[in-house]
This record gives C-alpha cells, sequence and structure tokens, in this order.
C-alpha cells in the first residue's frame, strides 16, 4: 500500500483561500507583509489536518488541510514530533503560541 500526495491539492487551496478573502497563516494568524502579490503565495504550504499515514485509503479533501506559512508548518510538525502525536491547530496554536 502507498500513499500520494495530490500535488494540485496545495494550489487549490490557495486558490479557495484568494477567493475567500485572501491568504493568512491559520496558525499564526498573519498575512504576508510587503512581499509582492505574485510572490506572496510562496509563503504558504498546505498541512493535513489528518496524517496521510493514519486510516484506510482516501481522497484527500480541501476541508481536510489548512494553510500555514512555511515558519508555522516548520513549527506544528517539531511540536508533533515534541509531544510524540498528532495535533490539531488548536493544541498546536497553544504549545506554539501559548494562546
Amino acid at each position: 500500500l502507498r500513499r500520494e500526495r495530490d500535488p494540485k491539492l496545495r494550489s487549490r487551496l490557495i486558490e479557495l483561500r484568494k477567493k475567500e478573502g485572501g491568504l493568512i497563516c491559520d496558525l499564526c494568524e498573519k498575512v504576508p507583509g510587503e512581499v509582492q502579490a505574485n510572490l506572496a503565495e510562496s509563503i504558504y504550504e498546505a498541512h493535513h489536518v489528518i496524517p496521510l499515514a493514519v486510516g484506510d485509503e482516501r481522497s484527500t479533501k480541501l476541508s481536510d488541510m489548512v494553510l500555514l506559512c512555511a515558519c508555522c508548518h516548520r513549527l506544528v510538525h517539531k511540536a508533533i514530533a515534541s509531544e510524540g502525536r498528532w495535533l490539531n491547530l488548536t493544541e498546536a496554536r497553544t504549545i506554539i503560541y501559548g494562546k
């Protein structure tokens, strides 16, 4: 059994967020500063709410993803490793930012 990420999923998530009002990190809630509009989306990464390794074979939906800036994405994975378990967005925010 092999699980693969859909390379188009991130692009679809970014396009959806642009239509919904703009790009913002779902963890730190910051928007890109004075970055040219054509480069702003490069800051963001798509993070799986449910890890690919858990559960049966399934197709990932956009609702299974959150949009994180690269810094927060790295911090979330470090917190997951530190805690020894997968963290939801609220847990990760509390551990990382104390909110």
